[in-house]
């Protein structure tokens, strides 16, 4: 599936809490209104072994989120789970798997994107920083050598509002990090850095 998190309070349900808006919340109701789970399981997904490949969080989008659930297998399910859905949430596809699979457990590699406007690597008082800055392949080679630095296993705690220096969790392994070439939108640059990671039994844990 896909979304847009603009608005929303991350992926994953606070059940019993109608104050934070999430997108498990519409896609939930999108799958009672059509038909394919119990109304009565709605809130308590458990019983339908629902489980998501990762959780984002306040405002964070994705373009391949994946989740596993048992569902009745109605005609044109897709087109009625999508009819439900607001257009910023969108299911890609669905695919039929063994009674056994768990989406968060099986995830072997996850790829996050941060697209930023370029004038946030413009030099301190040397460079315009509005939209009329613009990159400069001698900078985005800079941006990447720096970038490089991230790759392989480091301690990522400071980057946490909880885990300690010294917990497992805290180091990752990075496959790689790189800005990729700028491009413009009605009048802006933007640029996007990719990070693709393998997970492992930790961040299965921790997301």
């Amino acid at each position: 599936m896909a979304y847009s998190g603009k608005g929303y309070h991350g992926m994953q349900r606070n059940v019993g809490s109608s104050q934070f808006k999430t997108i498990e919340d519409d896609l939930v109701s999108a799958l009672v209104r059509a038909g394919c789970i119990p109304e009565n399981h709605g809130e308590d997904m458990r019983k339908m072994s629902f489980q998501r490949c990762v959780r984002t969080d306040r405002g964070v989008s994705a373009a391949g989120q994946v989740v596993s659930l048992k569902v009745w297998l109605i005609e044109e399910l897709l087109d009625k789970i999508n009819s439900h859905l607001p257009s910023h949430i969108q299911i890609l596809v669905l695919k039929r798997v063994t009674s056994g699979f768990n989406s968060k457990i099986k995830c072997d590699a996850r790829t996050y994107f941060y697209m930023l406007p370029t004038f946030a690597f413009a030099y301190k008082d040397q460079d315009v920083q509005d939209e009329t800055y613009r990159l400069s392949a001698e900078t985005l080679q800079q941006v990447n050598r720096l970038l490089a630095c991230y790759k392989g296993t480091h301690n990522f705690h400071n980057f946490t509002s909880q885990k300690g220096p010294h917990e497992p969790s805290a180091r990752c392994y990075v496959l790689e990090m790189y800005c990729e070439p700028p491009f413009e939108r009605e009048g802006l640059e933007f640029a996007v850095i990719k990070a693709p990671s393998p997970v492992d039994g930790s961040d299965r844990d921790t997301d």
